[in-house]
């Protein structure tokens, strides 16, 4: 691997929720070929449905293709994963790898939860159901990527500072995934998102790992301000996806 700080470019990939649409997908592919950036799709079952010959051609392409799961979206009581015991997790799990692999023709290797709820059972149901990696954990500090319950667990990356905090105050967290697609919503916002970057950067992180939605790429002006973060980043950075930083850490350590 090179010197520069690997780029791990994460998309949570569920069309439009509110009015059940999947246009949002097809300008994801848009922007990704405009890109020619390796990604990361985590991919809702729904999309895989509607959208099975696009997702397809993101594994040929060679990005990595994980699952996603809203459990709320699937009858559950709750949207957070992390609320529910590792039975019901699992449950929720197999749904969305039966769609998977029936689409598809192969199981899920790669899991996020939505909203990124995290919890030691949802690693436990993780890998009673086969999944190698997970990218769900938003940790209160900036955290190395570790291994628990025989699942790699590659957190997101966060920042933090009370001016930060004060811009989002409805988020009320301590700390904040790296979202560009919410931080890059206004101009004034884009600067805190460069300004975030680099003190991510400066602390020589093993990795930095952005994350988007497919919905807010509706947005002509927002998916600008995306594209032209993620041209600029990857000038200073190797960008990878998941798959192939993980190939690349397993080379370096023996």
């Amino acid at each position: 691997m090179t010197n520069r700080t690997p780029l791990l470019v994460t998309i949570d990939v569920e069309g439009v929720v509110e009015t059940g649409s999947c246009h949002s997908v097809d300008i994801l592919d848009e922007v990704l070929a405009d890109l020619s950036l390796p990604a990361t799709m985590f991919v809702t079952p729904k999309v895989i449905r509607e959208r099975t010959e696009t997702v397809e051609q993101w594994i040929d392409d060679d990005h990595t293709v994980g699952l996603h799961i809203h459990p709320g979206r699937l009858g559950g009581d709750s949207d957070w994963l992390g609320e529910y015991g590792q039975d019901a997790i699992e449950s929720f799990l197999e749904e969305g790898i039966a769609v998977f692999e029936s689409n598809l023709g192969e199981r899920p290797q790669t899991f996020r939860a939505g909203r990124w709820s995290f919890s030691d059972d949802l690693l436990r149901a993780l890998a009673a159901t086969g999944f190698e990696f997970d990218a769900s954990h938003r940790p209160v500090d900036p955290c190395a990527p570790y291994t628990s319950h025989d699942v790699v667990e590659l957190p997101l990356s966060v920042f933090g500072s009370s001016i930060f905090r004060s811009q989002f105050l409805p988020w009320n967290v301590e700390t904040l995934p790296l979202s560009i697609d919410a931080l890059l919503a206004s101009s004034f916002r884009s600067i805190a998102c460069y300004i975030a970057t680099w003190r991510i950067l400066a602390t020589e992180q093993p990795y930095l790992m952005v994350g988007l939605h497919d919905y807010d790429l509706t947005s002509r002006s927002r998916r600008g301000r995306v594209e032209r973060y993620l041209a600029r980043v990857s000038e200073f950075t190797t960008p990878v996806t998941i798959d192939e930083f993980e190939t690349r850490m397993a080379e370096q350590n023996h």
